[in-house]
């Protein structure tokens, strides 16, 4: 854009700024039940989240503005827009060690997820329209998860794992992502609050860990893993 003003030149620096602050709660608890090794815990999180358009001018005189030092957002002439995301995010999960013998041991749980966010612009100025706005969350009551571990020896095992995961939904504005935020109007985002889901994935995998000592060399110890795995998706094409 040009902009001229009486103290510096027909350039201005247009900077996109991020602004992320986050507090939060997590704990957890193990027990104990004969052979069985209960954990469980819950984690929240609260995060407010930022993200502006400004322009700084470009003087005639005196040092130009470097890639490296933040400008004092007061000096901005301008902000295109200013946006800012508030999200919940909670988490519980409960998990089963067994130990069925020596070598084999099995492992079962699920985590419960909530994540929940509200956009909305504080400032608009570059488009003369209202940016969308409004709440969507994500929400997975049960996300299950199984794991056998085979212990070959001290330095060597075999693993076999299946899990189920969600996504949450991507936070970012217009033009910026696939997030439902980034849409172009708010007819656009009433259509993905009441039409579209979190993306879901079933992954497994299968493997062979492993680790060492070496003797009389500059490398004293390695470890490695050989693995394949699969990936499932589901409500990936909701664009």
């Amino acid at each position: 854009p040009v902009t001229i003003r009486t103290n510096g030149s027909p350039l201005s620096e247009r900077v996109v700024t991020y602004d992320s602050q986050r507090f939060g709660t997590l704990g957890a608890l193990s027990r104990q039940i004969n052979q069985h090794r209960i954990n469980t815990g819950l984690w929240y999180e609260r995060n407010e989240a930022q993200q502006s358009r400004l322009f700084f001018p470009v003087y005639q005189t005196g040092p130009l503005w470097s890639p490296y030092e933040i400008p004092d957002n007061s000096t901005a002439f301008q902000t295109d827009f200013a946006y800012r995301f508030s999200t919940d995010t909670l988490q519980f999960h409960l998990q089963d060690t067994w130990p069925i013998h020596d070598q084999l041991t099995a492992m079962a749980g699920f985590k419960s997820l909530y994540s929940g966010t509200t956009g909305e612009a504080t400032i608009d100025s570059s488009t003369g329209k209202t940016r969308p706005h409004g709440y969507l969350a994500a929400r997975g009551p049960f996300l299950p998860q199984f794991g056998l571990k085979w212990q070959l020896n001290s330095q060597e095992e075999l693993f076999f794992d299946a899990t189920q995961t969600k996504r949450t939904y991507q936070q970012a504005i217009f033009g910026k992502s696939l997030s439902p935020w980034a849409v172009s109007n708010q007819a656009a985002f009433n259509w993905a609050q009441d039409n579209i889901r979190p993306e879901t994935a079933w992954t497994y995998e299968a493997g062979y860990r492993f680790r060492g000592m070496l003797e009389d060399s500059t490398l004293r110890s390695y470890q490695g893993v050989i693995s394949l795995y699969h990936v499932d998706y589901k409500y990936r094409d909701w664009e």
